[in-house]
């Protein structure tokens, strides 16, 4: 028994030598595997859906299920469009044609009776999940949906901040019953010139009035309706009309910072989802339109911290602004796509027959843009992520039902 007990204790000490030795060399693995651009392994696969936030989990997932996408249909995905009628059956189709991320509704879409509207998009969606259904609906001057009566713009420069919250709470609630879910409605822009084309549409004339009247307006959609803040980085800092022209702004960035910002980022912090960019030069800033500058995205994503869904105001405009260079549309989604921005906005042609090759020629240039290595496919597929992530919330704003975190690894278990 005494010799027994002596190997036994003898056993127990090599083991736990071998054990101690074991884990030293695991631990010297371990620090080493980072510093290789390899992730630690751990010993068994567990959920650890705690660690990301659920916006990290849902990009992550959107990004896995674009790997069995085409390329080509990624890109369509990043094009929101505008299909003209009420005619359910040629909308459908045209989707099925043009496969894009998203539509917009005009005037020509929209039924005397809300119901009716709601009806005319139904289920279209593509890659198995809803639409970006959006509208104008800013209310006052620029409303698509008539029955819209609620106080907008100008009406609201000095109303109170409950009352602004109220309001697009109501303008909200509408274009959610019309079967929409995106609305291109918080102008956050500021300007005290009654003479501006804007005047009549902006909620406030300084700095810091309008950043309490777009944080107060975006706060009154939430959770209705994505809210999108326009025209940035600020159209009221020019009169000019960017529907006809190229406006050309002087102010610098750091009084940009003092002024134009201010409402952005209010409505950015209250939780705006989407950003558009506006069709105006700050000359001091960039020479190149918001709309396709790497510049004024660089501000939005890293200065400002926006991490949703950048969109183009309509990019047909800037074929109206008599700048030779901005002529051609296909030209200008590459560079919009190159600057970072998340959509692409066309508002025409207004047939099918013509919208589905114009499309198809906007895809095109961007195919060849990725292939030519001008257009980065890493950067353009995350921007998809995020467009398709947001779409995804529509089905199930719970990522935890179908997006899952393995090992390091994300895994989608429901279709998306």
């Amino acid at each position: 028994m005494g010799l027994s007990n002596g190997l036994v204790k003898v056993r127990n000490a090599d083991l736990a030598e071998m054990k101690a030795k074991r884990v030293k060399v695991l631990t010297l693995i371990a620090a080493a595997l980072p510093l290789l651009g390899c992730s630690v392994p751990t010993e068994s696969p567990t959920r650890t859906f705690n660690t990301v936030s659920p916006e990290s989990m849902q990009l992550g997932c959107a990004k896995k299920t674009l790997e069995a996408v085409s390329l080509e249909d990624r890109i369509r995905s990043l094009i929101m469009v505008h299909i003209a009628g009420r005619d359910s059956q040629v909308i459908h189709a045209a989707v099925g044609r043009i496969r894009p991320g998203g539509l917009i509704a005009m005037g020509d879409n929209i039924a005397a009776e809300v119901a009716g509207t709601a009806q005319l998009f139904g289920d279209a969606e593509t890659m198995g999940v809803p639409l970006l259904l959006a509208v104008d609906q800013e209310g006052g001057s620029v409303i698509r949906i008539p029955q819209d009566t609620f106080a907008a713009g100008s009406e609201l420069q000095g109303a109170s901040a409950v009352n602004i919250e109220e309001v697009f709470s109501q303008r909200a609630n509408l274009v959610k019953s019309s079967g929409l879910n995106t609305n291109f409605g918080v102008v956050a822009d500021f300007t005290n010139n009654p003479d501006s084309f804007i005047f009549p549409r902006v909620l406030a004339t300084t700095p810091d009035s309008a950043a309490v009247a777009v944080s107060a307006a975006t706060a009154g959609e939430r959770g209705k309706v994505l809210t999108t803040l326009k025209h940035f980085p600020g159209h009221g800092a020019t009169s000019q009309n960017s529907h006809f022209s190229l406006p050309m702004v002087g102010t610098g960035i750091e009084e940009w910072r003092a002024r134009e910002a201010l409402p952005f980022q209010a409505g950015i912090d209250a939780g705006a989802e989407l950003v558009m960019l506006g069709h105006l030069v700050f000359t001091a800033v960039d020479s190149q339109p918001a709309s396709l500058s790497t510049q004024w995205v660089s501000v939005l994503r890293s200065e400002m911290d926006f991490d949703g869904i950048i969109i183009t105001d309509d990019l047909r405009m800037l074929e109206d602004s008599g700048i030779p260079a901005l002529s051609d549309p296909a030209v200008n989604s590459v560079s919009a796509l190159q600057a970072g921005v998340s959509m692409l906005l066309f508002v025409g042609p207004s047939s099918v027959e013509e919208l589905v090759p114009f499309i198809d020629s906007v895809v095109a240039e961007v195919s060849r843009a990725v292939s030519r290595g001008e257009l980065s496919e890493d950067a353009l597929t995350s921007e998809a992520a995020r467009v398709l992530a947001a779409r995804r919330d529509f089905v199930d704003n719970n990522p935890s039902a179908w997006c899952h975190l393995l090992a390091g690894q994300y895994s989608v278990t429901k279709s998306s």
